[in-house]
């Protein structure tokens, strides 16, 4: 039996078939949900419908440290957010680490506070490969986005966190 109401908790579907996805987007408050297709391309319509996060098959030939996680459009907000991210931090500097933790603190915060998921993996992947982070430094970011995410409220002030949200989403929109 599928329940109508998710409880506002996450719901993992393995090996669904195209008849169950469609009864599982039909639960209201779930807060997110991950499906484990038993072959990958067999669910591809419904990753292309819901703008879903694919993350990379993982072979022998593959390492975690070579996957590159592709952002999809459901996530062009996050998207923004890292390439402003790389603005404004400046790794060849001294004393980067200090820079990018304060940003992350600012950017993963307005995040949270406006509802927009994110995955701290993916955003460590992405930082890696499709910016060119250095290891160390995204793992960083991506450990600030984790504690941001599981509730860690650190001390700051902003101000007109709208306007970034909205400016974030306009950047990604030009493109």
């Amino acid at each position: 039996m599928i329940p109508e109401n998710g409880k506002r908790r996450p719901l993992l579907a393995i090996h669904p078939n195209r008849k169950l996805l469609y009864k599982l987007d039909n639960i209201s408050n779930i807060t997110q949900m991950t499906v484990a297709p038993f072959i990958g391309k067999e669910l591809e319509y419904w990753v292309k419908l819901h703008n879903a996060i694919q993350l990379p098959e993982n072979d022998n030939n593959t390492s975690d440290e070579d996957a590159s996680i592709q952002l999809t459009n459901h996530n062009g907000v996050v998207i923004s957010v890292l390439e402003d991210l790389n603005r404004k931090v400046d790794l060849t500097q001294n004393l980067w680490e200090n820079k990018v933790k304060f940003e992350s603190i600012a950017l993963f915060s307005i995040l949270n506070d406006n509802g927009v998921n994110y995955d701290p993996r993916t955003v460590k992947e992405y930082l890696k490969s499709n910016l060119g982070w250095n290891p160390l430094a995204a793992d960083q970011a991506s450990k600030v986005a984790e504690q941001i995410r599981s509730g860690n409220r650190y001390k700051q002030y902003r101000e007109d966190v709208d306007k970034y949200v909205s400016y974030w989403a306009d950047e990604f929109s030009k493109k």
